[in-house]
């Protein structure tokens, strides 16, 4: 009997969500805001599903049903999308930097306005997406666009690695889309329509001019002073700006970086498991936040901008030089 109960009971546990999440994902759900980064969630059915503001870097959602589902401000860091159903599905203001979309459906999906550069769209459908104003697009080898809306798009940076294999015909283009390298216009199929307003754009009620922008009061200053035997913020910048976010050491490309928010947290004892200091030696941490836009320039004039939102801790290592590790993006 003792035996019984205890099978049970671990089948009971067993059942309990993970830590952070109330249910299992799926068709309709509300997950707006949730953190669900590594999860394994492929072939699940999220069709209409709400993932605003989602956190789902490295997330599994390989051959997901999700039509219709919004992923608004989303942060599909490095998730992979492959062989999903995203039909109709929002993705206005989420990154997607890494995340890879090979073979998904995206027929209808509003992808308007996003940085595409490091986003894998091989063998993606995307016929009939609004892809109106995206700063930059990325791999696009047997990609299917036709009908779907370039105005004002940047390709100059993508590549059709099978050229001429991706689809444009019926796609339409404005006197501002920009084409990449070698692609052969005039037989695409591509067809030249005049500008009008953002379809989405005229769905907001026009709101009174905007004002004009005025010193915040309430923003950090560039050089915030850190809690007693902290790093210097600028040691913690150079830091970060050469070994997490600096332009490779060849290829003319040049960043910029314009910090939102830096910000240090309460010093604490280090945990070798969690915070990956060493184990054999007591260690001070120090965590510092940042909100930060990388610009990145190019040798051909155009540049694309990142926000990068993200949590790291400082420590002196044994020689007492200040060093650091990655915890979160944010």
């Amino acid at each position: 009997m003792r035996t019984v109960c205890l099978l049970l009971l671990g089948a009971a546990v067993g059942l309990v969500p993970a830590a952070g999440v109330s249910a299992q994902p799926g068709k309709g759900k509300n997950w707006k805001g949730k953190d669900l980064e590594k999860r394994d969630l492929r072939q699940e059915n999220l069709e209409g599903a709400v993932l605003d503001d989602a956190k789902m870097f490295l997330t599994n959602l390989k051959d997901v049903k999700a039509a219709g589902a919004s992923f608004r401000d989303a942060d599909l860091t490095s998730a992979s999308l492959d062989g999903a159903d995203l039909t109709g599905a929002d993705f206005r203001d989420a990154t997607l930097a890494k995340a890879s979309f090979q073979t998904a459906v995206l027929a209808k999906a509003n992808l308007s306005g996003l940085d595409l550069s490091e986003t894998s769209l091989q063998r993606a459908d995307l016929r009939g997406a609004n892809l109106r104003n995206i700063k930059a697009l990325g791999d696009i080898t047997r990609a299917d666009l036709r009908d779907a809306d370039l105005r004002g798009a940047n390709l100059l940076g993508a590549k059709d690695y099978a050229a001429p294999s991706a689809k444009f015909k019926g796609a339409k283009y404005d006197k501002n889309t920009k084409w990449f390298k070698g692609f052969d216009l005039e037989n695409s199929g591509a067809v030249l329509t005049e500008t009008d307003p953002d379809p989405v754009a005229k769905a907001d009620p026009p709101t009174a001019a905007a004002p004009v922008p005025q010193p915040d009061p309430k923003k950090e200053p560039a050089e915030v002073e850190g809690p007693k035997g902290a790093p210097p913020a600028k040691e913690v910048k150079a830091q970060l700006e050469k070994k997490m976010w600096g332009p490779p050491a060849t290829g003319g490309v040049t960043h910029t970086y314009d910090y939102k928010t830096f910000k240090f947290g309460e010093p604490r004892k280090g945990d070798f498991k969690t915070d990956g200091i060493p184990a054999n030696r007591e260690t001070v941490v120090y965590p510092v936040r940042v909100v930060v836009e990388v610009t990145r320039t190019f040798n051909d004039g155009t540049s694309k901008k990142e926000e990068k939102k993200q949590t790291y801790v400082f420590f002196k290592d044994e020689f007492g030089d200040w060093t650091f590790r990655f915890k979160s993006n944010d």
